[in-house]
């Protein structure tokens, strides 16, 4: 049994994310679908004395599109990825793993060659992966070209990985065609928007897991990260 997932470039990432990470064989990230500058693709919640702060990245306009894809978009400014490692240092600077976790942010953040926002945010989860001691296999979509859109892309994507589970967020649920799965021997589980509270939520917000990084153990975490429900479409089950 085989276990993919789906999600585009998303920077600092929630909680969420890295559960349906931690449960895959398989992780594809989708760097070839349009930029959304209202989305998490550029931005999430930190927080400093129990107040949430949202970072987010500010996106060369250039001369591109802005229908242009998520793989094409360039960081303003290494300024601006620095003004972000200094919030991030005033507000978690007592944390007990500070000293082992800031060092590694810096090496992502001081880059001057750190320029894509996919790569930027991509960067950053495999840093917290490692540290999480997360193992899971990414794959970049863009390295399988096609004309498939939505669904039938994601489709294509777990059937070339094997997979007999396909995990995905509670909001793709409106347009993933879940018959078009099951009858592909892929049964399909959506992962519920509640937050495990182990997370608490500051300002009524999730924060992204970097904060939680700082503030809980890894065990604490982990645990969080598989508190985390699904609701399960099994092949042969009504969708």
């Amino acid at each position: 049994m085989s276990v993919s997932a789906a999600m585009q470039p998303h920077y600092l990432p929630w909680p969420g994310y890295f559960s349906l990470l931690m449960r895959s064989d398989i992780f594809w990230i989708l760097d070839n679908v349009d930029i959304d500058r209202r989305s998490w693709q550029t931005r999430n919640y930190v927080a400093n004395k129990g107040s949430a702060c949202l970072l987010s990245v500010p996106l060369d306009q250039g001369k591109v599109s802005l229908s242009r894809r998520i793989s094409e978009a360039k960081v303003y400014s290494p300024e601006s990825l620095k003004r972000h490692l200094e919030t991030i240092y005033h507000f978690y600077r007592k944390s007990k793993v500070f000293d082992t976790v800031f060092p590694l942010l810096q090496s992502i953040y001081c880059n001057p060659a750190m320029s894509s926002l996919s790569e930027l945010s991509i960067q950053l989860v495999k840093l917290q992966m490692s540290y999480l001691g997360l193992n899971t296999d990414m794959k970049l979509a863009s390295t399988l070209p096609t004309n498939r859109l939505k669904s039938e892309r994601i489709l294509e994507l777990v059937l070339k990985s094997g997979s007999t589970i396909y995990l995905s967020p509670i909001g793709s649920k409106p347009y993933l065609d879940i018959k078009s799965f099951q009858r592909h021997g892929v049964d399909v589980a959506f992962q519920l928007a509640d937050l495990p509270p182990v997370f608490s939520m500051i300002d009524g917000k999730a924060m992204s897991l970097l904060h939680y990084i700082f503030t809980l153990s890894i065990d604490e975490i982990i645990e969080g990260l598989n508190a985390f429900q699904f609701e399960t479409h099994a092949c042969g089950n009504p969708g």
